[in-house]
């Protein structure tokens, strides 16, 4: 185990963390993270359902009244208040009548997430990823196991979910590319139980592009999604063309198309 360390220590070279002694686990997650990283490459193909732009959500390219599923992780800082606020007015624009937002949001922030999205749009329901192991937080003020999502629509009406359990338990727990990487498994179950064959889903906060992959392996559905970082639009086209290709979705090839930078 030892001489795996060093080895991934060298690696790293002028990149190697702090904490050497104290959190050896850093090393070989740093390690692979840039390993991942190395591999990342230029995607000019994409298939046909899957729309990826590199742009602030308030000048995302969709239709109003289109959107069947608004799915992301937003920023949990309390200091992106008004881009809640500007998401869920953006978010009633582009929903369906029946159209479903979900974010996946911080405990710490959930109250003041509800107040600015409740201004637009309306409250469904909560959830949560519950890992296998806590965490400490970043504050350390406690251990952290669970993480929200708040499910609203554009309508009053109380609405289907599809069968959806509120505690989603993810099977990955990977951040190889991105320190808010979040798990896939989860977002398949919320893609699969919130949206049907056919349907526009819309991530607006696309970041390593897990919702991307999350839609192809789902299949079927039509995704856009954009990001004001290009580094994290690369990542994501890369993750979107290699973990979600025909070994989850068969009609891959046949619908590859070049996609603008």
């Amino acid at each position: 185990m030892l001489d795996s360390v060093i080895d991934d220590a060298n690696s790293l070279g002028d990149d190697l963390p702090s904490g050497l002694i104290r959190k050896p686990g850093k090393i070989k997650a740093a390690a692979k993270r840039k390993k991942k990283l190395s591999e990342v490459k230029t995607v000019n193909v994409l298939p046909a359902n899957i729309d990826v732009q590199h742009c602030d959500f308030r000048n995302l390219q969709v239709e109003d009244g289109s959107v069947d599923l608004i799915l992301t992780d937003v920023i949990w800082s309390l200091s992106a208040r008004k881009d809640w606020l500007a998401l869920s007015e953006c978010a009633k624009k582009w929903l369906k009548p029946k159209g479903l937002f979900v974010s996946l949001i911080g405990s710490e922030t959930l109250p003041d997430f509800l107040d600015e999205i409740r201004t637009h749009l309306h409250y469904q329901t909560m959830g949560a990823m519950v890992y296998k192991a806590p965490k400490m937080s970043v504050d350390g003020r406690l251990f952290k196991q669970l993480t929200p999502f708040v499910i609203a629509s554009n309508c009053k009406e109380k609405l289907d979910l599809g069968g959806l359990i509120d505690a989603l338990f993810p099977k990955d727990a990977n951040k190889d590319y991105f320190d808010m990487q979040q798990p896939i498994s989860p977002m398949v179950d919320l893609t699969r139980a919130l949206s049907k064959a056919g349907d526009v889903v819309v991530d607006p906060h696309l970041g390593s592009g897990t919702n991307g992959v999350a839609d192809m392996r789902v299949g079927q559905r039509n995704f856009i999604g954009c990001d004001i970082n290009l580094k994290t639009v690369d990542i994501a086209r890369h993750r979107i063309h290699t973990e979600g290709r025909e070994e989850f979705d068969p009609f891959f090839k046949s619908r590859v198309v070049t996609v603008a930078g």
